[in-house]
């Protein structure tokens, strides 16, 4: 027995298969959403046998989906979920609002209001609020100016990060941020290429590699022990420079 069928697309009448189970889906051909009506049926006849979990941001449901699905509604609250993995190349405004995985390549350029997905890649220019359900990353050649937010954020050598705001769990660090505020809740790390300038910082530990700088107001857990948060000595330059004042 096959576990897909055929819809018709209501917008251009394209036909296109989608997993038994699907109750909305993307129209392959004019991109516009496509609700399944009358579907619960077959989910219920059809265990598919590769799932994925996805907890619904609206009500914080658990949804299992077939994993190949591009998109559902939650079984809760009906919210729409898109699932597609985005990866974004050249100018780009359009919205970006998914479980999926985003990643913006070299050279791509983008301005929107929010970026948000399970994990989000940046080697381009991001003019966006950026949030990560798992982690991201800033990859050499990216340039960054609004706040991000993730559990985990990496910053790779060669990046340009100026921003108001971070908030994280875990921070790694190994190029040159600007900040207003950083929150690390769990971890900072610096490496050895990386600077930091901020006005606040709070975490609960921090390292900072032999290399690495630290410039701001640090603000650390009591009972967290702290690893060399004074910048090198020769690294006069960075000391010398003043705390970001961002917009």
């Amino acid at each position: 027995m096959s576990d897909k069928f055929k819809v018709t697309c209501p917008h251009c009448g394209n036909v296109q298969e989608e997993p038994m189970g699907a109750i909305s889906t993307y129209c392959r051909s004019c991109k516009q959403h496509i609700p399944i009506k009358g579907n619960r049926k077959r989910k219920a006849a059809v265990v598919p046998q590769n799932t994925r979990v996805v907890i619904c941001r609206e009500c914080g449901y658990t949804d299992k989906i077939v994993s190949h699905a591009l998109s559902t509604q939650c079984e809760n609250c009906s919210t729409y979920l898109d699932l597609r993995n985005h990866v974004i190349q050249g100018k780009s405004g359009q919205k970006l609002v998914t479980y999926g995985d985003v990643t913006f390549m070299p050279g791509s350029t983008y301005e929107g209001p929010l970026v948000r997905a399970s994990k989000i890649t940046v080697a381009g220019k991001v003019s966006a609020i950026l949030q990560a359900d798992v982690e991201l990353e800033i990859q050499a050649g990216a340039r960054i100016s609004n706040p991000i937010q993730s559990p985990l954020i990496k910053i790779r050598s060669g990046a340009e990060v100026i921003v108001g705001q971070i908030n994280t769990r875990c921070l790694e660090l190994a190029s040159k941020l600007r900040a207003n505020t950083i929150t690390a809740s769990e971890q900072l790390i610096i490496l050895p290429t990386g600077m930091l300038i901020a006005q606040q910082i709070y975490t609960r530990f921090v390292e900072v590699q032999p290399g690495g700088v630290l410039v701001g107001d640090l603000t650390v857990e009591p009972g967290e022990v702290v690893l060399d948060t004074t910048p090198p000595a020769e690294s006069s330059e960075s000391t010398e420079e003043e705390d970001p004042k961002l917009v």
